[in-house]
């Protein structure tokens, strides 16, 4: 069996199979409820006074480590539990606290020397994780929905990964201020037809004022509905994906979009999303409405992303057959509060809910840097700009953000100072992960 006290670098602080003897018939493992278990194993070891002192002396060194990391991260490192029985590879567990209590001592069948014998008691993560990262290398992604396969590469494990880093290297001297990313999981539909880019202009203007443009949808609030809150256009998944393996856009999104207004004049506008269906002999059935979200003007008039807030495709499970899901539709309503522009609606970006993460830089020097989200061992999700030195901390606003342990779909937005259109490209995404594993494991 492997039974090590080891650093995050693999080096082995205690070798528990090895100095010490371990009575597996009596080891007891207790869940705590949150995410982690408390492993008691009674141990022993033979030999003169000074062989015994110096083993427990390496055994308390080396548990004491993992609390002195808990209570100073930045100064010392993770300390895991190396676990493997039954001919399996060993697995890394995160060590959060221990108890080591003596027993009763006894003799060797010679009576020559003292047998010392222990109750060690570890609460580590219920979930092992591999002791090597897996990663995934990727070019030229857009920052327009542009996507990641990282499931023919990382994918395995029994339970969502760690995803230890994710590198965003910018194309050029491009200063990526805004970035979303999240990851679709492949489930069993998969998503080799997926397209998070949904252009608005597939769908249909819904009233006078709103009319198609070559690459944009315009909002004029001029005739028609006029400038109050109306329903200004939709698009049906049908008319986005045509019919062809619907059931792949199952799931939950942050639905951008991507807009600009018409002209510099000072105006405001408030628009909002309201998720519905558009049924064949029925007509257009609107669903419950996001909140509002109000865009301001600028000068010079650029591309910008909006996350307009979280959609379920479909909004419930009873209603998930493809056919049904054809008919899912997103509707834009708007209104104009003050100003004169009119507003430019170009596409919506389906970034994955479930697992994601979206930064925002508040600097601008040095914009050929790339910056990177870490995720600690025990759940900590941390953004850098830089390599060495850092040279600006991100903080990271994340929703689980881990690796489906079955695949997934890595998707990506980004918006520079200048605009959407200034973004250019992603030069490199390099996207790391420890798979991991819970129970019998190979």
């Amino acid at each position: 069996m492997i039974a090590k006290i080891v650093q995050a670098d693999g080096t082995v602080l205690v070798d528990l199979g090895a100095t010490w003897n371990i009575n597996l018939e009596e080891m007891t493992v207790y869940p705590l409820g949150d995410g982690r278990v408390t492993r008691t194993l009674r141990i022993f070891i033979e030999g003169t006074e000074t062989v015994q002192q110096a083993a427990h002396g390496a055994l308390t060194d080396a548990l004491d480590a993992a609390a002195e990391y808990h209570n100073d991260k930045a100064s010392y490192d993770p300390i895991y539990l190396l676990w493997g029985t039954n001919n399996e590879s060993g697995k890394y567990g995160l060590i959060w606290d221990y108890a080591l209590v003596g027993e009763t001592g006894l003799w060797n069948e010679s009576l020559e020397w003292p047998v010392s014998r222990w109750k060690l008691a570890i609460t580590h993560d219920v979930d092992f994780e591999e002791t090597a990262d897996s990663s995934v290398t990727d070019h030229n992604i857009s920052v327009e929905g542009g996507t990641v396969d990282l499931g023919a590469t990382v994918s395995g494990g029994n339970r969502n990964g760690r995803i230890t880093n994710v590198f965003f290297d910018p194309d050029g001297s491009t200063f990526v201020k805004k970035l979303w990313a999240g990851i679709k999981p492949a489930r069993a539909d998969g998503y080799a037809n997926f397209n998070p880019v949904i252009d608005i202009n597939s769908g249909a203007p819904l009233e006078a004022s709103t009319t198609e443009q070559t690459g944009y949808t315009e909002v004029s609030f001029s005739g028609g509905a006029g400038e109050t809150m109306a329903a200004r256009t939709e698009v049906t998944l049908n008319d986005h994906a045509g019919a062809v393996n619907i059931k792949e856009y199952y799931g939950r999104y942050k639905v951008l979009l991507r807009y600009r207004f018409g002209s510099t004049a000072a105006t405001t506008v408030g628009v909002r999303l309201s998720p519905g269906w558009n049924v064949p002999t029925i007509g257009q059935i609107s669903g419950d409405f996001l909140n509002i979200v109000y865009l301001t003007s600028e000068n010079p008039a650029a591309w910008r992303y909006v996350s307009l807030g979280e959609v379920q495709f479909p909004p419930q499970r009873g209603l998930m057959q493809a056919t049904l899901l054809n008919f899912f539709s997103l509707v834009l309503w708007a209104e104009r509060i003050e100003g004169t522009a009119s507003l430019q609606a170009a596409k919506y970006i389906l970034v994955p809910a479930e697992h994601n993460v979206f930064t925002e830089r508040q600097t601008t020097y040095d914009p050929t840097v790339y910056q990177y989200v870490r995720t600690t061992p025990e759940g900590d999700v941390q953004g850098y700009v830089g390599g060495a030195p850092v040279l600006e901390t991100l903080l990271p606003t994340a929703q689980d953000w881990a690796y489906p342990y079955d695949g997934g779909l890595l998707v990506m937005a980004a918006e520079a100072a200048g605009g959407v259109e200034t973004a250019g490209l992603f030069a490199t995404i390099t996207f790391t992960i420890r798979k991991r594993w819970q129970g019998y494991r190979l």
